[in-house]
């Protein structure tokens, strides 16, 4: 097809989290097949042969909710100025072709009263809102069923939804990277005996991805000791984790690995048995599929959108709600010795090639305007 131009418009391009990876890799498979990419963004955070523009006026606002009206506004002015062929936000903000949507609902009718009069609420609602309205024309790429369902029931747009497969990169699926010698090495340098079972928590946000509840389910199993992938100790974020942790007598169990990825992440994931991941709210939890894919079994809650993954690869156990601490903790250690089937289990789900298909279809859609 003839070459486009395309805008992209995110908040921010820096810290490089999972949406921010998922704007630049779209960009570039984009890239890949002719077109010409731009994005817009509030800082200077320029990436190896992607355009970006710089939209800082948002940042002079003193709140989140303020610097995000700013940002869509702005960024909506730019792409019309631009006359771009198609356009993409990856935060909801109205005008654009396409949403690629990482949230869950802002707008939430069961928010309380004190909630949603307030101006955070009220801003973020109006965005979705005019994103969600009969008159908007905004295709919705979300990323899970059970994120999208509370949009569907609320606003008029179920024909402009779809769901995106997995996003997953396939250079994050190294199950040949699960060897016995890295699992010994990363256990003797934390002073962790072989046969010791290792949980492991991956958590930026650590009170949403329940990592209280791990340290919880940690001081009942006096033998079982965690790794903390996302934070490190000294991160303000860690210091209700760590008060938790020396308050229940588990502290020298809890191992601050900061943050992990490529070779680290995989080394974390063989010298553990299992991704303990009791979150109260997921989108996706693309660190579930992640972790299954290179053999890693998992528990999780079934408030993450990609849980059923664990069922349908057999390799893990999904918590259901409302949550059990109990419940959770046996789950951990039935898994644990069972370790072998459901990383096996998990290793060969990995060879579904749909899991890794994500990025391309949400380029074709692009393209194809769909």
């Amino acid at each position: 097809m003839a070459a486009l131009s395309i805008a992209l418009a995110i908040y921010r391009l820096h810290p490089r989290g999972g949406l921010e990876d998922n704007c630049l890799r779209i960009a570039e498979e984009l890239q890949a097949h002719g077109h010409t990419v731009t994005i817009f963004t509030t800082t200077d955070a320029p990436s190896a042969g992607l355009n970006t523009v710089c939209l800082p006026e948002a940042l002079r606002r003193r709140s989140n909710h303020t610097r995000m009206q700013t940002f869509a506004s702005d960024a909506r002015l730019a792409v019309k100025k631009g006359r771009f062929d198609r356009s993409m936000a990856f935060q909801t903000m109205p005008g654009f072709d396409f949403l690629f949507l990482a949230d869950n609902i802002r707008n939430d009718p069961a928010a309380p009263l004190w909630r949603r009069i307030g101006s955070r609420f009220r801003t973020f609602a109006a965005l979705e809102r005019e994103t969600f309205s009969a008159q908007s024309r905004t295709r919705v790429i979300g990323l899970s069923s059970p994120q999208m369902r509370p949009f569907e029931d609320l606003y008029p747009a179920a024909a402009r939804i779809r769901i995106a497969p997995p996003t997953v990169s396939r250079d994050k699926h190294q199950p040949e990277s699960r060897t016995s010698h890295r699992r010994a090495t990363l256990r003797n340098a934390l002073g962790i005996e072989a046969e010791v079972p290792v949980w492991l928590s991956l958590a930026l946000v650590p009170k949403t991805k329940g990592l209280d509840r791990t340290v919880e389910a940690l001081a009942a199993r006096k033998d079982a000791h965690l790794l903390i992938g996302g934070i490190g100790a000294s991160d303000k974020r860690a210091r209700q984790i760590i008060a938790q942790a020396k308050r229940l007598n588990v502290a020298d169990r809890v191992h601050w690995l900061g943050y992990l990825s490529g070779d680290s992440l995989f080394s974390a994931m063989a010298a553990s048995d299992v991704l303990a991941h009791p979150a109260r709210a997921d989108v996706t939890g693309a660190v579930i599929l992640e972790a299954i894919i290179n053999g890693l079994p998992v528990v999780a809650t079934d408030l993450c959108g990609f849980a059923h993954h664990i069922d349908d690869a057999k390799a893990g156990q999904i918590i259901t709600e409302p949550f059990s601490i109990w419940k959770y903790e046996e789950a951990l250690c039935d898994v644990c010795r069972n370790a072998a089937t459901h990383s096996a289990n998990g290793i060969n789900y990995g060879n579904t090639a749909a899991l890794y298909d994500g990025v391309k279809t949400i380029c074709d859609w692009i393209e194809q305007d769909m």
